[in-house]
C-alpha cells in the first residue's frame, strides 16, 4: 500500500510530537511508500521510502500557504498513495477531503481526546474510518470509530534490569504540555502537603507550554511554588525530547498525572513502559489501570486520596511494580507501536 500522512509535526526533538517520526518509521515497514505531509518540519531520519513534504508553517507561512500546499500535494502525487491518513487534525480532513474523495482515496483520522467538537462531526462524516487509542479517546456514536491502541514504543520505553525502589529521597515526576487543564496546581498542593509531611521528596514538572495563556499558567505555577515555599522540593525540567524522556523517568520512581483530556494520556503508559509506579485521575486510565491489587487512581482533586495512594506505594513497593510489570504487558499486547500500525494498515485493506 502506498500513503499519505498528514500531521503537525515530524520533528524527534520536538517534546510533545517527536514520538510520531517513530510512527511513520513504522508505517513505513508496513508499506511501499509513505508521503509526509508536515506543518513543522524539523530534525528526523527515516527509511529511504518515506518523502517529508513542509506545508510551510515551520517556514513562517500562512495557513492559506499550508492549505494550498496540501492540496497541491495531494494532486500532485495521486498516483503514489491509495490512502490517507490524518493525525490529531479534523480541520485538514475537512479541507482535503472533497479532492481525497474525487481521486478515490480512502481517508482515515486518528483521534484520542475527550473533546467532542463540530470540527471532529464534520471529520467523521468526510472519513471512511476514525481510529482512536480507547473507548473513551473518540466519543461520538459511530460505526466508523475502530480501537488501535495508543502506540508505544516498548523497546525505547523500558525498564531498567533491576527495580528502581525508594531508598531515602522519594523522586516523583509529571510529563506533559504545561497547561491548565494537567491541573498541575493541584499536584503543587500535594507537594505542599508532603513537605508538611516531612517527607523528603524530589517533584520534577516535565514540559514547556505552547500558547501565551499556558505560559502565564506556568507563571503563576512558578508564584505558587514561592508562595509554598516548595523551591528545594519542586523543579521546572523544561521540555525533554522523546530520545531523553525514558532515561528522566527511569530515574524516578512515581508518576504522577491529574490531567482531564479524558483519552488515556500517552505519557502514563510511556511511565508504565519504564517500570515506574503510575497514579493518575485520569478518566480513561481508571479502565486500563482496573484491579482487584493494587489501587492506582485517586478521583480528580482529592488530595487526600493520592497521598494515601503515595504512602501506600512508598510502603508496599514490590506489590506496585509487580501491578506495573502487569500493566506493562498489557501495553505490549495492546498499545505497543508495531500492533497499532499493523491494526491501522488493516482499517485500508
Amino acid at each position: 500500500m502506498k500513503l499519505i500522512i498528514v500531521t503537525q509535526t515530524i520533528d524527534e526533538k520536538d517534546p510533545n510530537l517527536g514520538f510520531f517520526v517513530r510512527w511513520v518509521a513504522e508505517f513505513a515497514k508496513n508499506c511501499e511508500q509513505v508521503h509526509v505531509l508536515a506543518l513543522n518540519v524539523g530534525t528526523y531520519e527515516l527509511p529511504r521510502n518515506v518523502t517529508v513534504h513542509c506545508l510551510g508553517k515551520s517556514e513562517g507561512r500562512s495557513k492559506l500557504v499550508w492549505l494550498w500546499r496540501l492540496w497541491r500535494h495531494s494532486w500532485q502525487l495521486r498516483k503514489d498513495y491509495d490512502a490517507v491518513f490524518v493525525h490529531m487534525n479534523p480541520e485538514y480532513v475537512i479541507f482535503g477531503a472533497p479532492l481525497w474523495r474525487v481521486l478515490g482515496k480512502r481517508v482515515g483520522l486518528w483521534y484520542a481526546h475527550g473533546a467532542v467538537t463540530l470540527k471532529l462531526r464534520l471529520a467523521t462524516l468526510l472519513s471512511q474510518v476514525v481510529l482512536t487509542s480507547t473507548l473513551k479517546g473518540f466519543r461520538l456514536p459511530s460505526k466508523k470509530r475502530v480501537i488501535v491502541g495508543q502506540g508505544i514504543d516498548t523497546k525505547r520505553f523500558a525498564p531498567t534490569s533491576s527495580p528502581n525502589l525508594i531508598q531515602d529521597k522519594l523522586e516523583l515526576v509529571t510529563v506533559g504540555r504545561i497547561s491548565s487543564a494537567k491541573n498541575l496546581d493541584f499536584l503543587l498542593g500535594v507537594a505542599a502537603a508532603l513537605k508538611k509531611g516531612g517527607t523528603n521528596f524530589r517533584f520534577r514538572i516535565v514540559g514547556a507550554p505552547q500558547s501565551k495563556n499556558e505560559s502565564e499558567y506556568l507563571a503563576k505555577l512558578h508564584k505558587q511554588v514561592k508562595n509554598l515555599e516548595l523551591g528545594e522540593q519542586v523543579t521546572f525540567a523544561g521540555a525533554v525530547s522523546q530520545l531523553d524522556l525514558p532515561a528522566l523517568l527511569r530515574e524516578s520512581h512515581i508518576f504522577l498525572s491529574a490531567g482531564e483530556t479524558g483519552s488515556l494520556d500517552k505519557t502514563l503508559l510511556e511511565a508504565i513502559a519504564c517500570g515506574i509506579i503510575t497514579l493518575s485521575s485520569n478518566e480513561a486510565y481508571r479502565d486500563f489501570a482496573a484491579s482487584p491489587g493494587k489501587k492506582l487512581t485517586f478521583e480528580p482533586n482529592n488530595i487526600e486520596e493520592l497521598l494515601r495512594l503515595i504512602e501506600q506505594a512508598r510502603n508496599s513497593q514490590v506489590g506496585y511494580l509487580e501491578e506495573t510489570v502487569r500493566l506493562r504487558k498489557e501495553i505490549e499486547r495492546n498499545h505497543s507501536i508495531d500492533n497499532l500500525v499493523k491494526n491501522i494498515i488493516t482499517t485500508y485493506v
